[in-house]
């Protein structure tokens, strides 16, 4: 388990990284990335809000990239539809947006808070989509995994066990709690996942004594 907690958010970086690098191209092209909001004058972050809500609006113009994990935790970019999640442009063109408002701020242009706001919800709605879809795989995989482990290794005290699916139910209850409480950033929701683990642990070794 503690493998787990080590590979997800090194796993989530690789991710992320991808996907900038995919669309690195279209984002330079409209002046939009980082580096170059970062470095332009008022009237230039005017004209990138202009080009950012464009760019919004035709989203899905820019395509998608398809990631999948391998069993080695490896990351691809695929270009079939045998992907295990795809992601568009959209976070992209929203960070950037932020990014602008943030600039433009600094240079002494307000925008109205409630503009503000609704741009950090739909931040949060993106990140929190891409969360669920990242953290889906890695639990399928690992899952997967813990399936095949016994197995392999021939554990036939443990595969012949009275209980043994339903402990590899309450295990794999356990491993998505532990996905959710490293991933999710709302403390509230990280206790419902450590309580998750917690139920599953107590469940377990119930089991395995009453077997």
């Amino acid at each position: 388990m503690g493998s787990q907690i080590e590979i997800a958010p090194k796993l989530q970086e690789n991710i992320s990284k991808q996907i900038d690098k995919f669309f690195d191209a279209s984002m330079r092209r409209m002046k939009l990335s980082p580096d170059q909001i970062d470095g332009q004058n008022l009237e230039q972050l005017r004209r990138s809000l202009g080009m950012v809500e464009d760019a919004l609006a035709r989203a899905n113009s820019f395509g998608f990239c398809r990631i999948m994990v391998t069993a080695t935790m490896s990351v691809v970019v695929k270009t079939s539809s045998d992907a295990h999640f795809e992601i568009g442009i959209t976070p992209l063109l929203l960070e950037s947006k932020a990014r602008i408002m943030d600039r433009l701020e600094d240079l002494g242009v307000v925008s109205p808070e409630a503009e503000r706001d609704i741009l950090r919800q739909q931040v949060a709605a993106y990140r929190a989509r891409w969360q669920i879809s990242f953290g889906g795989v890695i639990w399928a995989i690992g899952v997967l995994f813990i399936w095949l482990v016994p197995n392999w290794a021939s554990w036939t005290s443990f595969t012949l066990h009275n209980n043994y699916i339903s402990l590899m139910v309450l295990i794999s209850i356990a491993l998505g709690g532990t996905l959710w409480a490293i991933i999710d950033d709302n403390s509230t929701r990280r206790w419902f996942a450590l309580g998750s683990i917690a139920i599953a642990a107590i469940v377990a070794a119930v089991s395995l004594v009453g077997g």
